[in-house]
């Protein structure tokens, strides 16, 4: 690589002959004589007008200049026949200029620009392959802007060194203003205009601060030596294909592209860039990184230092007054070092998204290496409890990076996942057909990522994955999203991949899974998508349900106890804590069964569906049928209104309900005669011997203990709650002792009613 440092040295152009650009929205206040202000975008009426002031273009032949319309058709005006008043389209050609010096190579030079001619093509227009001659004194180039006129066809094609470059303004043709501008020795022409006006400003562009004006052919310089070396170097064998040449300056992530290169960075990452392109490679923009992370101790403490290092005219918005050299720190052991390249940017400013592709020191192409050069900086970390003191120490630099394209996928693309991404997104985005090799290599890198990348990252990857057609790629792809607990596989997804590949390669994988907690939940959600099934399917999803129906039906049939209302405010917080968990275990309970209802209603499944009834019939839960069962079945028929069914298994299903219910409720409950209650306290003490005597009496509602210790009264209450009597304990402090009153209720009846008018509620809701 020695030769290409030597080569790279003697670049003093981008190797560009050609570059474009947009202005900004600002009207040039273009007003011709004879007409006055031409307003844009242009209209047919002022460009028939224009023309009528025009004369036919000339060309020049030899030291003639001829008019040809066999070799030049378009119209013009004389810069003197025309003027452009707006003092802010100076401005804005003046920024422009600047850059386009910058871009063909010519750093450190005032590029000056005349106003030569202006241009109306009509349908028809066209001008055949030639060069400018030099319209003024130090002409180098000519500069043509784009002024809002729809058009259709017209394109620019300029050439230099068997290279090309083809320009077409119709597509923005109506709002936006875009320019080309191109060494003046290139051959250009302009294709036929088809439809429209196409209207344009022409600048003839000279370099004003030096009489010696540049010439494409000796710009060139080394350029063509460097394409050589780099197509050379990416047809090798290599056991690391990757090219990282550093530039001369560092800069920051954010600033990081070709308009913010310095100096002869941009011409040496311009080169570069087009060799990559021209030699089969892919080439970036990046930033090269040293990282060193060690730890050891810092003296002075009080003193807290960061110091960055970089070279002057750095892009780092840092003053090195601001920070203080830290030289008390005491190194003790290295804990990494590496060397990355990160930030990758394309010609055009596209920001790639890739993490991180670590290099080999060894292997970077450098006048100056990467260590001791430019962009240094470090931070220090003090100890802190039990972490101790730490240095991180960097150097970054602008880089280009670049590889054999044919290495991509096997290597590049693995080591950056990111990277990898954005490759097989690249590669299938036109949805055109692969080549076979091709999509080999992009299966096994999409094979490297569905292992590597955590599951949630997948779904970014679906129609990628598809679009390959690989059934094992995609049986992979689909079960790192489903294990022994839960299935995640977005049921869309699958209903896509298995009706076209078919279902029978996802089966027995997807049959083992299908214990996981939310198992029968997924098979509903196959349905509930309303995507057309196959009948091969159906009976997939058939055998499914088959073989999970049961361990559904024992979630659902499995007790859940309510918890009860405490009598201490310290219990509560852990009863409104249980009450959520009760509610969520309902909750889960009534969904098994309405996934149950909707499966065998969809799939026709008869048979599972009078077994399941069955089994729902016995459950002995006393609240089952009105808490569980009912609720499901009322929510299962309202989500089938939409969904195609059979409406005779989901009948059955109301059938069974509503004769569990009507047997467990046939009469409503009778509230009590008199005052007698059922029952006894589990105590002999005094006071619930009182309450025990007092229970069975028939004429007495309520009983007095007055004036005791407050512990009495709470034992009773205890009591109470223990035993599920139908009384309350009211206690109130008289004095220094307390009063209780003992008062019988009626809530036993309460419940009753309370179950039975729930029922009445199931049964009304339910369909005849």
């Amino acid at each position: 690589m020695q030769k290409l440092i030597a080569l790279m040295d003697k670049v003093k152009t981008s190797g560009a002959f050609s570059v474009s650009g947009t202005l900004p929205s600002i009207l040039p206040g273009l007003r011709v004589k004879g007409i006055g202000h031409i307003g844009l975008p242009l209209t047919e009426h002022q460009a028939k007008a224009l023309i009528e002031l025009s004369e036919q273009a000339p060309f020049g032949r030899g030291e003639e200049t001829i008019v040809d319309t066999d070799v030049r058709k378009c119209w013009q005006l004389s810069a003197d026949a025309f003027e452009l008043v707006n003092p802010q389209w100076h401005d804005a050609l003046r920024a422009a200029a600047d850059q386009i010096g910058k871009e063909l190579g010519l750093s450190g030079c005032k590029i000056g620009f005349e106003p030569y001619k202006l241009l109306v093509y009509e349908p028809g227009s066209f001008f055949a392959s030639h060069r400018d001659t030099e319209k003024i004194p130090n002409m180098f180039a000519t500069w043509v802007v784009n002024l809002p006129s729809e058009h259709e066809g017209g394109e620019l094609l300029i050439s230099h060194a068997g290279q090309s470059q083809s320009y077409s303004f119709a597509d923005s043709s109506l709002f936006e203003t875009s320019f080309v501008a191109f060494y003046a020795d290139c051959y250009h022409e302009v294709k036929p205009l088809t439809a429209g006006y196409r209207l344009c400003l022409v600048y003839n562009l000279a370099i004003t601060n030096r009489k010696k004006q540049p010439v494409l052919s000796q710009q060139m310089g080394p350029i063509e030596a460097i394409n050589h070396a780099i197509q050379q170097w990416s047809q090798e064998t290599h056991g690391n294909p990757i090219l990282t040449y550093l530039l001369d300056h560092s800069y920051s992530e954010q600033n990081l592209s070709m308009a913010n290169l310095k100096n002869g960075d941009f011409a040496k990452a311009s080169v570069l860039l087009n060799a990559a392109a021209n030699s089969g490679c892919q080439a970036y923009l990046c930033l090269a990184t040293y990282l060193r992370t060690s730890y050891g101790e810092v003296y002075s403490y009080g003193r807290r230092g960061r110091y960055y290092d970089y070279d002057e005219d750095s892009d780092e918005d840092s003053d090195e007054s601001d920070f203080e050299e830290y030289d008390d720190f005491e190194e003790y052991d290295v804990d990494e070092e590496r060397v990355y390249a990160h930030a990758f940017v394309t010609s055009d400013g596209t920001q790639i998204n890739v993490k991180r592709i670590d290099l080999d020191e060894e292997n970077l192409v450098a006048k100056i290496p990467l260590v001791d050069g430019p962009g240094r900086g470090y931070s220090i970390s003090e100890a802190t409890g039990n972490e101790g003191a730490s240095k991180d120490l960097w150097y970054h630099r602008g880089a280009v990076i670049m590889w054999p394209k044919d290495r991509e996928l096997d290597l590049i693309a693995k080591m950056d996942a990111d990277y990898g991404i954005h490759v097989l997104k690249s590669a299938t985005q036109d949805q055109s057909p692969l080549e076979d090799a091709h999509r080999q290599q992009l299966i096994r890198l999409a094979h490297h990522l569905v292992e590597t990348l955590p599951s949630y990252r997948h779904k970014d990857l679906s129609a990628e994955l598809t679009q390959l057609g690989d059934v094992e790629l995609l049986k992979t792809f689909l079960l790192k999203q489903a294990d022994s607990y839960a299935i995640e596989i977005d049921p869309h997804l699958f209903i896509q991949v298995a009706e076209q590949f078919g279902w029978k390669p996802f089966a027995q994988a997807i049959q083992s899974r299908l214990t996981a907690h939310n198992g029968f939940q997924w098979l509903d959600s196959l349905v509930q998508t309303g995507q057309s099934i196959s009948d091969e399917g159906q009976n997939f999803m058939r055998k499914w349900v088959a073989s999970r129906w049961q361990q559904s039906l024992t979630a659902a049939i499995q007790s859940v106890v309510e918890p009860e209302l405490p009598s201490n405010a310290r219990a509560r917080d852990r009863y409104h804590y249980q009450m959520t968990r009760f509610n969520t275990e309902k909750r889960a309970k009534q969904d098994e069964i309405l996934y149950l209802v909707r499966l065998t209603s969809c799939l026709n499944m008869e048979t599972v569906a009078s077994k399941a009834i069955d089994r729902l019939a016995d459950s002995p839960e006393e609240t089952f049928f009105t808490e569980t069962f009912g609720p499901a079945i009322i929510s299962a028929l309202d989500s089938l209104k939409q969904t195609t069914h059979n409406e005779t298994i989901a009948q059955q299903f109301v059938s069974a309900v509503r004769q569990c219910i009507q047997a467990q409720y046939p009469t409503p409950p009778e509230p009590p005669e008199d005052w007698s209650r059922e029952g006894q306290l589990d105590c002999d003490c005094e006071f619930c011997t009182e309450v025990n005597a007092f229970l069975p009496k028939q004429d007495i509602g309520s009983i007095r203990i007055d004036k005791t210790l407050k512990r009495n009264l709470l034992h009773i209450e205890s009591e109470v709650e223990k035993s599920q009597i139908e009384v309350d304990v009211d206690i109130k402090k008289v004095a220094s002792k307390f009063n209780g009153i003992i008062r019988k209720n009626q809530s036993q009846y309460e419940r009753k009613r309370q179950l039975y008018d729930a029922a009445q509620g199931i049964i009304a809701k339910l369909p005849s």
